[in-house]
């Protein structure tokens, strides 16, 4: 699509979707010279199906032992692509720039937005709360 004139095409996945099919998309368009814009939402989660855990949530597997984090960003640099950068999903001024910006570059250009997804946040915290109420409580 990219090819027939139209302008530079944005499309948007969340990262897990991204380590499970789209890194493969991302490589086709850098082989192929697509102009295209691919903004990746990196919220540490698999949102639509639970929040499981991927290889770049954490650092832990779906049963919860250690293992390495992946970073999105060095697997979009080994792709080879024209312009990437990683702002903060939480400032919109700064997504907004990103977007403006890798629209005006010829060529694949990827922009992770990156903010861990606030349901997550907030059960983190209460998990904290938990245990801090538990060790005070001398139950820990």
């Amino acid at each position: 699509i990219s090819h027939t004139g139209i302008g530079k095409i944005a499309a948007v996945m969340g990262d897990s979707t991204f380590y499970h099919s789209g890194i493969i998309e991302l490589i086709n368009a850098v082989y192929n010279r697509a102009n295209v814009l691919l903004m990746v939402l990196d919220n540490k989660s698999t949102a639509e199906t639970g929040q499981q855990p991927h290889p770049g949530a954490f650092g832990i597997t779906a049963t919860k032992k250690p293992t390495r984090e992946l970073q999105l960003e060095d697997l979009v640099r080994a792709c080879q692509v024209d312009y990437l950068k990683v702002v903060d999903s939480y400032d919109v001024k700064a997504l907004e720039a990103a977007y403006r910006e890798a629209m005006a570059v010829e060529g694949v250009c990827v922009v992770i937005a990156r903010g861990t997804c606030a349901l997550i946040v907030d059960r983190q915290r209460k998990e904290q709360r938990l245990r801090a109420e538990a060790a005070s409580a001398g139950r820990a």
